[in-house]
C-alpha cells in the first residue's frame, strides 16, 4: 500500500525526460552490490548450517530444542535488530562529519557491555525463563549460552567492521563469510552425529567468533582501526561460561561470578555510562 502510494503521488517522475543512465554510477553500485549479493546469501548459509547439519545426522527431537533455545536468544535478536537500524545511518553521518574514530570507539564499548549483561542475565534467570515458557523447553537451558553468542558477538560486529563499508571494499564480506562457514562445517560435521544440538550449538557459536575477528581484522586493514582487545575479553569469558553452563545444573552463583568478571573486565565503560547518567560530559580520548 504504501508502495502503490508512493507511485501514485510521483508519478510524474516515471515520465521519459527525467530518466537519464549514468554508466559509471551503476558500474560503482554493481562492483559494490554484487559482493554484498555474495556475502548475504553466505551469511544467510552460515545462519541455516546448524539446522542442516542436525536434519542430516540428527533427529527431530534436537532440532525441536534447538529451534526453542533460538526462540528464549531472540530477545538478544530484538536488541540487535533495535541498534543496527539505529547505528548504521548514524555511523555515515558521522563518517560524513568526519568524527573522530573515539566516537565509534565509545559506541563499540558500550553496545558490548549491553549486550553481555543481558547474555549474562539471561544464563541467570535460565531456568527461570525455562519454567515459564514450557516443560518442552527443558533442555534448552543447556544451549542458552552459545547461542545467546550470535546476536552479540553480531551485534558487536556491527561497530568494528565499518573500515569495510566506509572503504566500499564491499568484497572483504565474502571473505569473512567463507572464513566463519569453514569452521562451521567442520565442527558440524565432528560434533552433531555424536552430540546432536549441543554440537550445532557450539560449531554456530565459535564459528561466529571466527566471523568477529575477520569482520574486525579487515575493517582495521582498511583503515578503521581501534582496540579490542576488551571486546575479544569479553567474548572469550561468554564462551567459557556456555561451557560451565552446558556441564553443569545449578549455576546461579557461578553466573553471578560470570556477571562480576564481565563487568570488571568492561569497568571503563561501566564507568563512562556511569559518568554520562550524573550529567557530565562525555569523555572522549
Amino acid at each position: 500500500l504504501g508502495d502503490l502510494y508512493l507511485i501514485v503521488r510521483y508519478k510524474k517522475l516515471f515520465y521519459l525526460r527525467y530518466f537519464s543512465i549514468n554508466k559509471k554510477l551503476i558500474k560503482r553500485m554493481v562492483l559494490f552490490g554484487l559482493p554484498i549479493l555474495v556475502a548475504t546469501s553466505l551469511s544467510s548459509l552460515l545462519n541455516s548450517l546448524d539446522r542442516l547439519s542436525l536434519r542430516m545426522w540428527s533427529d527431530f527431537y534436537q532440532i525441536g530444542i534447538f529451534t526453542a533455545t533460538l526462540k528464549i536468544a531472540a530477545v538478544l535478536s530484538i536488541v540487535q535488530t533495535s541498534f543496527t537500524s539505529f547505528w548504521v545511518p548514524t555511523a555515515y553521518r558521522w563518517y560524513a562529519e568526519e568524527k573522530n574514530i573515539a566516537y565509534y570507539k565509545v559506541v563499540s564499548d558500550s553496545i558490548l557491555l549491553v549486550m553481555s549483561v543481558l547474555a549474562v542475565g539471561i544464563l541467570i534467570f535460565k531456568d527461570l525463563i525455562v519454567s515459564i515458557l514450557s516443560s518442552g523447553y527443558a533442555d534448552s537451558r543447556y544451549l542458552i549460552g552459545f547461542l545467546c553468542l550470535q546476536p552479540i558477538i553480531y551485534t558487536v560486529s556491527e561497530t568494528t567492521c565499518l573500515g569495510i563499508v566506509f572503504s566500499r571494499k564491499s568484497y572483504l564480506s565474502i571473505f569473512v563469510g567463507v572464513i566463519a562457514i569453514i569452521p562451521n562445517t567442520v565442527l558440524n560435521i565432528l560434533l552433531v552425529p555424536k552430540y546432536g544440538a549441543i554440537g550445532a550449538a557450539i560449531a554456530t557459536s565459535v564459528s561466529y567468533v571466527f566471523f568477529f575477528a575477520a569482520r574486525t581484522y579487515f575493517s582495521n586493514k582498511s583503515g578503521m582501526k581501534f582496540a579490542v582487545s576488551k571486546h575479544y575479553m569479553v567474548l572469550l569469558v561468554l564462551l567459557v561460561s556456555a561451557f560451565i553452563n552446558l556441564v553443569q545444573t545449578n549455576m546461579l552463583l557461578i553466573n553471578l561470578l560470570i556477571l562480576l568478571v564481565v563487568l570488571a573486565i568492561q569497568y571503563t565503560s561501566v564507568n563512562q555510562i556511569w559518568r554520562t547518567y550524573k550529567g557530565k560530559r562525555l569523555m572522549i580520548k
